[in-house]
């Protein structure tokens, strides 16, 4: 790996880390949501029961599953 390489990766680096924590985003880290959606939930455990039950409650609608990762 040569110099410039490098050092564009460790420019990446600092400015993932700097927009990643920027106070500009808080607001998109909280479990608030706007007044007609529901919730967030969060999934504790092994048991899929309670998501499963609730992406088939609406099964006429269009329906979205995010799954994220802290890795």
């Amino acid at each position: 790996m040569n110099r410039i390489q490098l050092a564009i990766g460790v420019a990446l680096l600092t400015a993932g880390f700097a927009v990643s924590s920027s106070p500009a985003l808080e607001p998109l880290a909280t479990h608030m949501t706007p007044p007609p959606q529901p919730p967030l939930g969060a999934i504790d455990g092994l048991d899929l029961a309670p998501v499963k039950t609730l992406f088939n409650r609406d099964a006429d609608r269009f329906r979205v599953l995010v799954l994220l990762s802290p890795t």
